[in-house]
């Protein structure tokens, strides 16, 4: 089974131009249906507590912004879907971005967001959380980097394995990915000992992908020096991955994500795509 719905954020942003794009090339290398989203910030208007009547003229300021943005980035949408020969639903919805982006998770199959912005900028954020959108959605999500360039996704892949039930998910929902991949490698960084000898990585889920015509191999990093998650960026570049999938340690807790230091080290030091689910 693969890919027959894809949801991406589509916003005004610098690097969303390429979050499209690697969508799109997702879409056509899958023969999947490709939406992009638009939301429009609810509207923020401090109250006119002197009755001064500027209230409804910010409101009006924020309409006009937000339909200018609207514009440009689905100018940026239809160019994307015309250069790779594809149609790109668009939709725009008002709203909280991560509530509307978790409501029209449903409807797809993986969703597509960037990296988080820089959290101590001073306007209202309208960056999506990634982490909040693997815990909440139900679905996986593929977080593209922000920096220049263009992704081709899943022809070199990295699994970072841990046998527990968030990676099992991210393997399995990754599967129409592996499976087109030219080669695989399941990681498992600093695995511990058993009986005093080093257990074989991944051998049993590198057995099951086989099953399923996955070229995978199964491979160990020792670096006690560093952390877990700096161990597994850095093989993935020493490897040339273009992709690296991962379970979303952590949970969500009165609408606050708590991650395990793999997933904040990946999600915040990553340079390649990562596909992850919880």
């Amino acid at each position: 089974m693969g890919y027959k719905d894809i949801l991406v954020y589509a916003d005004s942003t610098e690097y969303a131009a390429i979050r499209l794009d690697t969508a799109a090339r997702l879409a056509l290398s899958h023969g999947a249906h490709l939406t992009a989203l638009h939301i429009d910030p609810a509207p923020y208007v401090q109250v006119d507590l002197m009755s001064t009547g500027v209230a409804p003229q910010i409101r009006q300021w924020q309409k006009t912004v937000q339909k200018e943005r609207a514009e440009k980035v689905r100018k940026i949408v239809d160019d994307i879907g015309a250069r790779h020969g594809i149609n790109i639903e668009w939709r725009r919805q008002e709203g909280s971005i991560n509530d509307v982006i978790v409501s029209q998770a449903a409807y797809a199959d993986l969703v597509v967001v960037s990296q988080a912005g820089n959290p101590l900028d001073l306007e209202r954020p309208i960056d999506p959380s990634p982490g909040m959108l693997v815990l909440s959605s139900g679905r996986p999500v593929l977080v593209v980097p922000n920096r220049a360039g263009e992704f081709q996704v899943g022809n070199n892949v990295l699994i970072a394995w841990k046998p527990c039930a968030e990676a099992v998910r991210a393997v399995h929902d990754a599967l129409p990915l592996l499976k087109q991949a030219r080669s695989v490698t399941i990681l498992e960084a600093n695995p511990e000992m058993e009986a005093g000898h080093r257990r074989l990585v991944g051998a049993e889920i590198a057995k099951h992908l086989a099953r399923h015509g996955v070229n995978i191999t199964a491979a160990s990093v020792n670096e006690r020096h560093s952390s877990d998650g700096a161990a597994i960026l850095a093989q993935a570049t020493e490897i040339g991955a273009d992709l690296i999938v991962m379970g979303g340690y952590g949970h969500s807790r009165l609408r606050e994500v708590v991650f395990g230091g793999v997933t904040s080290r990946i999600l915040g030091h990553h340079h390649i795509p990562v596909f992850m689910a919880h």
